[in-house]
Order: C-alpha cells, then sequence, then structure tokens
C-alpha cells in the first residue's frame, strides 16, 4: 500500500473516530471530566473528541495525551494527525511520524 493511501485511510478512521466519539450530551460533560481526571480513558478519548469536534484543539490535546500516556493507540494517531495538520500544536512531520513509532 502507498503512503498516500495509507495517509488516507488514516485520516478516514480518524475521523471515524472523532465522529463516533464526539456524541456527548451536555449532562454527562461534568461527568466525563471528573472520570477523565480519574484515569479513564474512555472519557478521555470521549473529552478530546468533543474539544475537537469544537475545534478546541488545545484541550482536546490535552485529553489526547493522558489516553497516550496509557498507551491508548487511537490517541497515538489523533495526535499524530494533529501535528501532520498543526491543529492545537505546531505543524510537525517529524512529531507526527515518531508519535506513531
Amino acid at each position: 500500500m502507498s503512503s498516500s493511501s495509507r495517509l488516507m485511510k488514516f485520516s478516514f478512521n480518524v475521523m471515524v473516530i472523532l465522529l463516533t466519539l464526539s456524541r456527548l450530551q451536555a449532562g454527562k460533560l461534568e461527568q466525563y471530566q471528573r472520570q477523565a481526571n480519574q484515569g479513564n480513558i474512555d472519557a478521555q478519548m470521549k473529552l478530546a473528541s468533543y474539544h475537537y469536534k469544537k475545534k478546541e484543539f488545545s484541550e482536546a490535546i490535552k485529553y489526547l495525551k493522558l489516553a497516550a500516556k496509557k498507551n491508548n493507540p487511537k490517541a497515538f494517531y489523533i495526535i499524530a494527525n494533529m501535528f501532520e495538520e498543526g491543529k492545537g500544536v505546531p505543524r510537525s512531520l517529524e512529531k507526527a511520524k515518531n508519535t506513531t513509532s
């Protein structure tokens, strides 16, 4: 598979993950924040998706980094994509590559 097809597949997968995770109800936000701060990876990913969808990239990456510290592969891929696109972080293909390796 060529690198451009891998990138397209990767980008599509990131969008599917983000769209699936971004369905937070308003009443659940505080609950997820509490759970995320207690180390719950699912809550961290849901909050990351919520903030990403709202284009609050600095908040999104905060929760993604928490999930990545617990070796969540989805968090690593989304962080890499954010570095590649410069969303919430300075654009860096080097950091994008190193995030997933």
